[in-house]
């Protein structure tokens, strides 16, 4: 299976310049091709990326998961997904 080349491009986006807040990569099993499929604008919500990835059938997602602590500060992990 290979990825497109805007796969990375777009993943540096979100991970360097925090252009999206999601993205969703679709599988196409014909082409045996992973391709982006949705990408959520910055100030998406988790029930947007939920709602997206629903819609999507197969695919893998990465989501910049940002949680306030409750002694203060901000946690931020990007989570990978096999859905």
């Amino acid at each position: 299976m290979k990825t497109t080349s805007q796969c990375k491009s777009l993943y540096e986006d979100l991970k360097k310049r925090q252009k999206y807040k999601y993205i969703i990569y679709k599988i196409d099993t014909q082409k045996l091709l992973i391709e982006p499929l949705v990408m959520g604008a910055p100030g998406s919500t988790y029930a947007q990326f939920l709602e997206d990835l629903q819609g999507a059938g197969c695919c893998y997602a990465v989501y910049d998961f940002s949680v306030t602590l409750p002694e203060g500060g901000v946690r931020e992990k990007i989570v990978f997904y096999n859905w």
